[in-house]
């Protein structure tokens, strides 16, 4: 099944899973950002902002799944590898569209 989708969304998902979007912790890999604290997520202040933090750790990511599972009646547990999410809910997305 192919799925059509606008190509800044495309863009966006490659750039995802390969962990190029600008993360403060990818802006410290790349030295544009020095300082240690500039590093932490500016939602929670516990971790480093990742990537993998900012969509499925951080506290504000953890409700927005939350509210996104029920509010179309799922129960799932969040995956630790952002692949295995997009795999895990595309499988999701897919039984839900033949309904």
């Amino acid at each position: 099944m192919k799925i059509k989708i606008p190509p800044k969304v495309a863009m966006f998902m490659w750039r995802f899973f390969l962990d190029r979007l600008s993360s403060k912790e990818n802006l410290r890999r790349g030295n544009i950002l020095v300082d240690k604290d500039e590093g932490l997520c500016p939602v929670c202040y516990l971790e480093v902002e990742s990537i993998h933090h900012a969509f499925f750790n951080c506290v504000l990511a953890r409700s927005v799944w939350k509210a996104c599972y029920n509010w179309l009646r799922l129960q799932s547990v969040l995956p630790q590898c952002p692949i295995a999410h997009f795999y895990q809910h595309s499988s999701d997305w897919i039984r839900l569209r033949k309904k």
